[in-house]
């Protein structure tokens, strides 16, 4: 960890470097003791060694006899040896602090060397910074700039758009009129069926969606736009149920069918073969959304890309086009992040969910991908926020925030969801042709969040299962600990292969089961499929119910609404 050069430790360290600095002597004292006591020697000899001195001064007898003079010499010359072995020890203790010294010199200059070049890093990165955020500034400054440009450019569309749109939608009216007239008697079969295909009427559909488009991206307010208009429509959807039944024609269609928003966002998605087989299943739960008395069914189509789950619905107010649009982006999202499946599988399908609940049109959208962390759940629906761009693709960070502000004009509600893999415990039982049964116990576990198999009894585990048995299978019953029903299947061909997806409740297959039948042996292959991924929920209130006032359950967000509203008077508490 980094510490200033302000904290208590740096300057504890300076005060321990100061103080070892301090005690490091580069300095000799000079031998004093053994100075003085020459002297002394000397004065001792030379008054013993001349005899008028001694008569003068009368000196003890004991200072004057041989023992004594060589006493005085012996312990000159120890205390002599003493000092200068005490000298050359000093000598070379100053020698060593010396030493240290100049180690010492030499790690501050270092020290001082490396402060010096750290500080020009931090100085260079200090320069960057500050260019940095300058360029940021400038950005945002071009960015206002641009957004007060683009706000005047869009005036101007909306303002010149008007005009040429009214002008191409009368000529396009007119050429629909004349092209659904009644054809002439002498006109053949072929040209009949000519007729019932009106390309006006597609280039009008395609040009009010064009207009609806860029009104929406023009306006100032996109929920409170579409909110206006809702009031309206609801209006003219009073009028129309005080006056049913009358001849009165009402100036603007104040509702429409999901059924008929999701059948034309998916039309110029899907190949045309399957096209048609969604027309042929979905027209007539349009003509039945209004028609209370009949039992309603929920219709499954799947195709190449898709598995569309529909249950007769009531209308919708408002204009089809804003739902068009919202699923639009949530379509093209999803198959954007299922072709980007690390794993590809071929039971691989965007769910497509629409039905009715308490009310309110519900629509769900999942798709195989990654799932979406939660720092992004709370930005993804924010203008210019894409998670593509974040993980290096190119997004624009505008479908969501379009879905977004489309659902709050509804009032109604948006849940992201990420869809995990689940572990659980099979039973599959095998009806062979002879009358004999075969079970087998699988269980499914998660190894780095994928699901892998693990029969009864084995410690290998993998993500297929594959038996052989000698004998035709004549059906497959399939159980797990995680839906209560068992699902079987007996219309197994003993010549072709067969193939079973889970069909449980959530429209989400986890897994498959394929038999194939050969001479010697028929082989029966269980695989674990990975469903995590994302969906996306919706929830709109129909017509009737914004005629009733009847407002969705808010149950599941009332703790989250009261801990919002309190916590502005949290600060007021002590009062």
């Amino acid at each position: 960890m980094n510490r200033s050069p302000d904290t208590p430790d740096s300057n504890s360290d300076q005060q321990d470097s100061s103080d070892r600095l301090q005690k490091l002597r580069t300095t000799q004292n000079y031998p004093w003791m053994t100075g003085i006591l020459a002297l002394v020697v000397v004065g001792y000899f030379l008054i013993i060694s001349q005899p008028h001195l001694i008569a003068f001064y009368q000196p003890p007898e004991l200072i004057l006899h041989r023992e004594f003079q060589w006493a005085v010499a012996a312990i000159f010359f120890c205390i002599a040896l003493w000092e200068v072995r005490r000298f050359f020890r000093q000598r070379r203790q100053i020698e060593l602090h010396i030493q240290k010294l100049r180690t010492e010199i030499d790690d501050i200059w270092r020290s001082k060397k490396a402060l010096q070049a750290r500080a020009h890093i931090y100085s260079g990165h200090a320069d960057k910074l500050k260019l940095f955020i300058s360029d940021k500034l400038l950005e945002y400054i071009e960015y206002d700039e641009k957004f007060l440009h683009f706000k005047s450019i869009a005036a101007e569309v909306r303002h010149n758009g008007v005009i040429s749109y009214d002008k191409v939608r009368t000529a396009l009216n007119k050429a629909v009129t004349e092209l659904s007239n009644p054809p002439s008697e002498d006109q053949d079969n072929a040209d009949r069926s000519q007729t019932t295909v009106n390309p006006y009427q597609e280039a009008l559909d395609a040009m009010r969606y064009l207009w609806d488009l860029l009104d929406l991206s023009t306006t100032d307010n996109i929920a409170l736009h579409i909110g206006n208009f809702l009031i309206e429509c609801e209006e003219h959807y009073y009028q129309q149920i005080l006056n049913r039944g009358s001849d009165h024609a009402m100036p603007v269609k104040a509702d429409f069918s999901p059924a008929s928003a999701l059948l034309k966002t998916l039309s110029p998605l899907v190949e045309t073969t399957e096209l048609e087989d969604i027309n042929g299943i979905l027209k007539p739960i349009e003509k039945n959304n209004t028609d209370k008395s009949e039992e309603t069914t929920t219709i499954d189509i799947t195709t190449k890309q898709f598995r569309i789950v529909v249950d007769a619905s009531p209308t919708l107010l408002g204009n089809e086009n804003h739902l068009i649009l919202m699923l639009e982006n949530l379509i093209k999202n999803a198959q954007f992040f299922a072709n980007k499946t690390a794993y590809k599988q071929k039971s691989d399908r965007i769910l497509v969910r629409l039905y009715e609940h308490h009310g309110h049109i519900h629509f769900g959208i999942y798709n195989r991908g990654p799932h979406i962390d939660d720092s992004d759940k709370e930005q993804i629906f924010q203008l210019g926020y894409s998670t593509r761009r974040v993980k290096e693709h190119h997004g624009k960070g505008l479908g969501l925030f379009f879905v977004n502000e489309i659902v709050k004009g509804y009032q109604g509600h948006i849940q992201i969801e990420n869809i995990p893999n689940q572990e659980t415990t099979y039973s599959i039982r095998l009806a062979l042709k002879g009358g004999e049964v075969v079970t087998r116990v699988v269980k499914a576990t998660l190894e780095d969040g994928l699901p892998v198999l693990q029969e009864a009894g084995q410690e290998d585990s993998s993500r297929q299962l594959k038996w052989e048995f000698a004998k035709a299978v004549e059906s497959i019953e399939v159980s797990s600990t995680s839906h209560p029903k068992t699902h079987v299947f007996n219309e197994l061909d003993s010549r072709q292969p067969s193939q079973f997806l889970d069909p449980g409740e959530s429209r989400i297959p986890q897994w498959m089961i394929e038999v194939k039948p050969k001479r010697s042996a028929h082989r029966v292959q269980f695989t674990a499929l990975d469903t995590g991924g994302v969906q996306f929920h919706i929830r709109l209130p129909s017509a009737d119910s914004r005629l009733n006032g009847e407002d969705a359950p808010f149950e599941e967000q009332l703790d989250d609404e009261v801990d919002r509203l309190s916590s502005q008077f949290k600060e007021f508490g002590e009062y």
